[in-house]
Formats: C-alpha cells, structure tokens, sequence
C-alpha cells in the first residue's frame, strides 16, 4: 500500500528534471572537480603510525597505510593515498570525509 502511494508521487518512467544543476547524461552527479592549483598546493607526508596523521588507512581505496609511505592531507587534515585523492579532486572539489571545499576548478 505504501508503496503504491510512493509510485504515484515518484513514476519510475519520468527522466531526471533537467532544472537540478548537475543532473543528466553529461554532467554526471554533479561534481565540481578541484583546481590543479588547489590540488598542487596539498601537502605531502610520510605516515607514521602515532603520528600525526589520524587516518589509519584511505577511505577512498580501503587500503591501509604502511609506516613511512607518503599520503597527501586536505586541508582539513584528512590523509589519502596521493594517487587516491589526486583521481578523487578530478571529480570532487571536497573532501571525501567532511566536505570541506577547496578551490573548485573554473572549467568542470
């Protein structure tokens, strides 16, 4: 019964409203993609376990950060695998974790 009424509100034929910035075929979800200034500029450390990197692992890939290997830290402080990240900011100008916003790219 309840979900006869949430068909009705919601019919399954009707496309995408094309007045939702972001919604369509070409543009995906939506994402604004960093700067590669803004993603240059990140910086880069070695992880150390009880350090002060918090992250234990990326939560981008799930893998696990082994002692000495090079994560690069958003702004806010959230560390990711370099490569992680760097492929996360060509889609997303936040940060996968708190949404903290860098500079977005001018040309998404």
């Amino acid at each position: 019964m309840i979900v006869d009424v949430l068909l009705a509100y919601f019919p399954s034929d009707e496309e995408p409203s094309s007045d939702v910035e972001g919604v369509g075929e070409d543009r995906g979800f939506g994402g604004i993609p960093a700067s590669t200034d803004a993603v240059k500029e990140l910086a880069v450390v070695k992880y150390e376990r009880g350090g002060d990197v918090r992250e234990e692992s990326c939560i981008i890939c799930f893998g696990e950060f082994d002692e000495g290997v090079e994560v690069t830290r958003m702004p806010c402080k959230h560390a990711f695998h370099g490569g992680c990240l760097t492929r996360w900011l060509e889609s997303s100008h936040v940060c996968p974790l708190c949404r903290h916003a860098i500079p977005a790219s001018a040309d998404p």
